[in-house]
């Protein structure tokens, strides 16, 4: 089953949210998967990769935490940090030359743990795998909402 999208947050909600959560200057604001195209600036939402012996389990990371486990997407790839004002301005400059495909930015922002949502059968989280497979998700969501995906996002 395919991921499905919906754009609950925009790129410009997202920062606003980082910027109202007060961080200590230098302290990682984004996380995003060296695997897939899914990426959070919710601290809730990452996930933790537990190695028990030969069983691997990929849970959601709990608030405090002081795991040493890694710190992974829903699929379990391990995940970058960075400072989220930086990564947007570094993602401005990937779509301005096609990087995430026919919706551009918009495609970046869809795959924000926060816009990808359970598909039929799916389990509550996941993690879209290529630009290709978000483009699409968003291309049924605007099929199924009417919206134009020109009018749901300003980048400043």
């Amino acid at each position: 089953m395919a991921i499905e999208v919906a754009l609950t947050l925009t790129l410009d909600q997202i920062a606003d949210n980082v910027r109202a959560m007060n961080v200590t200057p230098g302290q990682p604001t984004v996380w995003f998967s060296q695997q897939t195209v899914w990426w959070t600036t919710i601290p809730d939402h990452r996930f933790r990769l537990r190695l028990l012996g030969q069983l691997r389990q990929i849970e959601r990371d709990p608030p405090g935490s002081e795991l040493p486990d890694l710190l992974v997407d829903p699929k379990g790839a391990p995940l970058f940090e960075a400072d989220l004002f930086e990564f947007i301005e570094k993602a401005k400059a990937a779509a301005a030359v096609g990087m995430y495909g026919r919706h551009g930015i918009i495609a970046l922002t869809a795959a924000h743990s926060a816009n990808v949502i359970a598909g039929l059968g799916m389990p509550l989280a996941d993690a879209p795998t290529s630009w290709d497979e978000v483009n699409d998700a968003l291309d049924r969501w605007v099929a199924r909402t009417d919206q134009r995906t020109s009018r749901i996002i300003r980048v400043h």
